[in-house]
């Protein structure tokens, strides 16, 4: 069974050997590397992933394989998160 939740900004639970992206802040682009290792918490949360490019890269720092290299970066800010109404 799975878990319904929508997390289109968020990483989902990658995998190591998984191709994904993540975003380098000196590129300011989308990067195409690779999971190495899934690290967690002693509670089995997901605290980061370790990348063929970078190690300890967090959560919302990597996304799906096929998001564009263009594509926008990720809000730092997301501290004052508010949702617009639909």
């Amino acid at each position: 069974g799975g878990a319904g939740g929508s997390s289109d900004m968020a990483a989902s639970d990658f995998a190591a050997g998984d191709r994904v992206k993540f975003w380098s802040s000196s590129h300011r682009l989308w990067v195409e590397t690779w999971i190495k290792r899934v690290n967690r918490g002693s509670d089995g949360e997901l605290i980061s992933y370790d990348l063929t490019a970078k190690a300890n890269v967090e959560l919302w720092n990597v996304r799906h394989d096929s998001t564009p290299y263009n594509a926008p970066g990720p809000r730092i800010e997301t501290r004052a998160r508010h949702t617009a109404p639909q």
